[in-house]
C-alpha cells in the first residue's frame, strides 16, 4: 500500500459547502413560503403611503459561495425611489481554473497538479437595483433584479510558494468586469437588511492567466449565491 494517498478533498470540500448554503437558502426560503401567499395582494394608495421609504441609505456585508470557493464584500446602498436603488460594492474571492483539483495527502498537505498561478479577484462595482412586483406583493418579500459594473483589480501569485510568502511576488493586473442577477429582501423590519441575490459574473482578461501550466485562463468569474446582511439608516 502507498504511504501517501491522494484524495480529492479539498474539491469535494468546496462542493459540499456549496451544496449545504443552497440547503441553508432552501431551508430560509421555505421558512417563508407559508406568507408568500398572503403577499400577493394589490395594495391601495392608503397602504402605500404607509409603506413609504423609512430609510434610504444602508451598508452591509456579502458573503459569496460558488464552487470555486467563498467570497466576501462590502456595500454601501442609497434608495433612490421605492423602486430603485444604487450601491458601491468591494469584494474579494478566489478565481479559479475550473479543470483544477485539489488534492490532499495523507500529512494533511494540498496541492493542485500543474497549477501555476493563484488569482484573487477584487471588484469595484457600481450596481443598480429595480424592485419588482411592487404593487403585488407586501414589503416583507421584496424580490429585484440587479446589475453591476467597474473596474477589477487581479491580483497574482506564484503557487509554487506559501500564500502569505508568495505575497513578495505579488503582480497586480487591471481590467473591466460586472455581473447581472436577480435576488430578493427577507423581514418587515425596515432597519434591518438581509436578503439573497443570485448572480452571473463575467470578468474577462484578453491576454490570460496561467492558472494552469500552459492554459492561459481569458476569463473569470462564474454563478455566485449571495447572502446580503446590513443596516439601513
Amino acid at each position: 500500500m502507498n504511504k501517501i494517498f491522494y484524495i480529492n478533498l479539498v474539491k469535494k470540500g468546496n462542493i459540499l459547502a456549496f451544496k449545504l448554503l443552497v440547503i441553508t437558502l432552501l431551508f430560509f426560503y421555505q421558512s417563508y413560503s407559508q406568507i408568500i401567499d398572503s403577499m400577493f395582494v394589490y395594495k391601495n394608495e392608503e397602504s402605500k403611503s404607509k409603506d413609504s421609504i423609512l430609510y434610504n441609505k444602508a451598508w452591509g456585508m456579502d458573503i459569496m459561495a460558488s464552487e470555486n470557493g467563498f467570497g466576501l464584500g462590502f456595500f454601501y446602498r442609497y434608495q433612490y425611489t421605492r423602486n430603485i436603488s444604487g450601491s458601491i460594492a468591494l469584494s474579494f474571492s478566489e478565481g479559479k481554473d475550473g479543470r483544477e483539483i485539489e488534492y490532499v495527502d495523507y500529512w494533511g498537505y494540498t496541492y493542485t497538479p500543474f497549477k501555476k498561478t493563484r488569482v484573487m479577484m477584487i471588484p469595484i462595482t457600481a450596481t443598480i437595483q429595480y424592485r419588482l412586483f411592487d404593487d403585488m406583493i407586501l414589503d416583507s418579500f421584496r424580490p429585484y433584479v440587479n446589475g453591476g459594473i467597474g473596474p477589477v483589480l487581479l491580483m497574482t501569485s506564484p503557487y509554487e510558494k506559501e500564500f502569505f510568502t508568495a505575497l513578495k511576488w505579488a503582480q497586480l493586473k487591471y481590467t473591466i468586469g460586472g455581473f447581472a442577477g436577480v435576488g430578493a429582501d427577507f423581514g418587515l423590519d425596515k432597519k434591518n437588511l438581509m436578503g439573497v441575490n443570485i448572480r452571473y459574473y463575467y470578468t474577462p482578461y484578453p491576454p490570460g492567466i496561467e492558472v494552469l501550466d500552459g492554459n492561459p485562463k481569458k476569463s473569470f468569474g462564474g454563478i455566485y449565491l449571495t447572502l446580503n446582511f446590513g443596516v439601513m439608516y
